[in-house]
């Protein structure tokens, strides 16, 4: 797989933006962390106590923690960049005969940047030559967005746990056929447009102002 990927993804009905995507590497360990600390901390700081948040953004928001995925022989990060820096990011594991994505943030909401990353984690995470078949996810039940934007690719809830972090919350487990998740992604593609600069906020505030989901 190229270092980097220019992959059409939709944004609205007859529009297509280019999102560059290419695999992470040490060096982008600091801008990662910096994103999931921005992104996921005002996310789940309600979803438990102060301290539980604390000490989740400490772990899971953290340079070690991206630095030690980066070092896994068997995940893989990518990104999602633009002249402004990194907008997104997607970390999958490779399991028999399945893909795990374990982490998707998205700077922008609604802008075609999560379904991008998805595509890059379901074709461009190292597999056993068997291939993945299945792909998966865990999101919080509260997260109606999350689940929204997986449902939308085909995922369905298999199962549940209780969360490690928020004690309170619980994680659903969603999963979907790799195939069907592509053929998704796919399909609605319409005319090319290359972007200005803020066309990702400019089109997820639209979107949010209409109430539409993307």
């Amino acid at each position: 797989m190229p270092g980097w990927l220019r992959l059409l993804d939709r944004i609205e009905d007859r529009e297509v933006i280019i999102v560059p995507i290419r695999k992470a590497v040490k060096a982008d360990a600091p801008a990662l962390a910096k994103l999931k600390h921005e992104v996921e901390g005002p996310l789940y700081q309600s979803y438990g106590t102060e301290a539980e948040h604390r000490e989740d953004m400490a772990r899971y928001a953290s340079v070690d923690y991206i630095d030690e995925n980066l070092a896994a022989a068997n995940t893989t990060i990518y990104l999602a960049e633009d002249q402004r820096g990194i907008i997104g990011m997607v970390a999958a594991t490779a399991e028999p005969d399945s893909c795990f994505i374990f982490s998707l943030v998205a700077r922008y909401k609604r802008a075609g940047i999560g379904s991008a990353l998805v595509r890059a984690a379901v074709t461009g995470t190292p597999d056993d030559g068997s291939g993945h078949n299945r792909v998966w996810c865990e999101v919080f039940e509260d997260n109606v967005g999350a689940r929204r934007f997986f449902e939308r690719l085909g995922f369905q809830e298999f199962g549940r746990r209780a969360s490690m972090s928020y004690l309170s919350h619980t994680l659903l487990q969603l999963q979907a056929q790799s195939a069907e998740v592509l053929r998704r992604l796919s399909e609605g593609s319409g005319q090319l447009a290359h972007p200005p600069p803020d066309t990702y906020k400019e089109k997820a505030d639209s979107r949010e102002r209409a109430g539409n989901e993307d």
